[in-house]
């Protein structure tokens, strides 16, 4: 998020965007595959990103500004240093605390209100940092998304992966696992579920994201307190309040769910069934830490395949093949990576190419508290509103960019980012009336943890919800 939000600010300042390194992200991301950052041309590709913002490699911008920082915007204000170690700060060097503007930005001409007051004179060569949730605007991030291609290398890899796996031209659906074992701490609710149970974090009044999607919103029954109860124990209700918060009392705002292992197969089997779909691409991103989580793919993804779907992803599993070529021939994860590179994949790599294997998809079922789901749900929405509104245009050599920008940019929707940010910025200062996510904007993609929670609620489902909010 704080890549695409740099984009959309060169864009609106109209200023050059340098290109460092991507930040390592967290380790979560990069599994126990080899790491190592990569350079923004390694991730994405520039000719594609270069019709949307202004850029210049970071040796130029170091030139240009004689290695020195004028001005620090802080999206987040941290401790860390956001300049390289051969950058320096002017003695003069401002700063800016964007936060308490970014929660109302909505439009073009909202941003440009807000770095009007700001001495753009002085203020030449700027640094942009702060780990934060993003902005609270949906069609910001859709333009962006719409230019952020992989890079002609990692697009190379996902097409031998979907050739390898599927066959080029095969439907699919992929679905990414979001893993919170780490988070949540309590297993009653695992254990209450069947033995082992799928969680997910939800935003504390159970939305799905923050945008306020619930359950409700698609027609399906809403898990309340009472259904709470019944569910976790037939006891005393005193008493199941006192275990529904010691189980997760350590992440304020925010609700844990715990799916079954039946209620998550039987979501993806109607989500394959209804797309008519016989293949399933299942993305981990190096979230298969612990017992828990391994045990649960090994047996889903065992499950679909028995029951006739194919089945693939990149998971480190060793008595689980990641692609079944023919009949018993399987490979594992690294013959996989062999058939489908001759280079070293990094684990960053590695997830982008799942995200791109996501993207292409039939449908896709993603994580509702996950910015790496979220980034695939707006590409594949910003890319479905571009063949709508410009159908016409389709085969058309010369295409207005800045016009499809705009268009998507007109997008006043809420972000619908991770809810526990809303503590950074203040939850009581957020634009209330923007529009609210619905359901069917995401058609035909879904999450997974809603489909597989609520969704299975009146066909006996027993996903349990541990309220932490109130």
């Amino acid at each position: 998020m704080e890549y695409m939000t740099a984009e959309i600010i060169a864009r609106a300042t109209g200023r050059k965007l340098c290109l460092p390194p991507f930040f390592n992200g967290p380790k979560k991301h990069t599994g126990r595959y080899p790491n190592g950052g990569l350079w923004m041309h390694e991730r994405f590709d520039m000719n594609v990103l270069q019709k949307f913002v202004n850029l210049t490699s970071i040796d130029v911008c170091g030139k240009k500004c004689g290695m020195t920082v004028d001005a620090f915007w802080w999206m987040r204000r941290s401790s860390a240093s956001m300049l390289p170690t051969y950058w320096k700060s002017s003695s003069t060097a401002t700063t800016h605390d964007l936060g308490k503007y970014v929660r109302d930005w909505q439009s073009v001409d909202d941003m440009q209100r807000t770095f009007s007051e700001f001495d753009n004179v002085k203020e030449r060569c700027v640094a942009l940092g702060g780990l934060f949730p993003g902005l609270r605007w949906r069609g910001a991030y859709l333009a962006a998304s719409k230019y952020m291609r992989p890079s002609p290398p990692i697009a190379e890899i996902v097409d031998s992966l979907q050739a390898l796996a599927f066959g080029r031209d095969t439907n699919y659906l992929a679905v990414h696992w979001r893993f919170e074992e780490s988070l949540c701490k309590g297993t009653e609710a695992g254990e209450k579920v069947g033995g082992v149970g799928l969680c997910f974090l939800r935003c504390g009044d159970a939305a799905v994201i923050d945008s306020g999607l619930h359950a409700e919103a698609m027609g399906l029954p809403a898990l309340t307190k009472a259904t709470l109860r019944s569910s976790v124990t037939d006891g005393d209700p005193h008493e199941t309040d006192h275990t529904i918060h010691q189980t997760c009392r350590h992440l304020p705002d925010t609700t844990q769910v715990t799916i079954s292992k039946t209620d998550l197969i039987a979501a993806i089997l109607e989500k394959a069934s209804t797309e008519n779909v016989s293949s399933v691409y299942i993305a981990t991103d190096g979230w298969l830490r612990g017992q828990r989580a391994q045990t649960l793919v090994k047996e889903v993804v065992q499950d679909i395949r028995i029951r006739g779907l194919k089945a693939a992803g990149l998971w480190r599993l060793p008595d689980l093949p990641n692609i079944i070529l023919k009949g018993t021939d399987a490979q594992y994860v690294d013959q996989v990576i062999k058939s489908i590179s001759n280079l070293e994949l990094s684990g960053h790599i590695l997830s982008k190419v799942e995200q791109e294997m996501c993207f292409r998809s039939k449908a896709f079922m993603g994580s509702g508290e996950s910015t790496w789901s979220l980034v695939v749900f707006r590409e594949r929405l910003a890319q479905r509103m571009v063949q709508k509104a410009f159908a016409y245009m389709k085969g058309a050599v010369d295409v207005d960019e800045d016009l499809i920008v705009s268009k998507l940019m007109e997008d006043s929707h809420a972000a619908g980012l991770q809810c526990r940010y809303r503590i950074l910025f203040g939850g009581s200062h957020i634009r209330k009336s923007v529009p609210q996510e619905g359901y069917q904007d995401e058609a035909p993609d879904t999450w997974l943890d809603m489909e597989a929670c609520e969704g299975q609620l009146h066909k006996s489902g027993s996903c349990i919800l541990s309220d932490c909010f109130s």
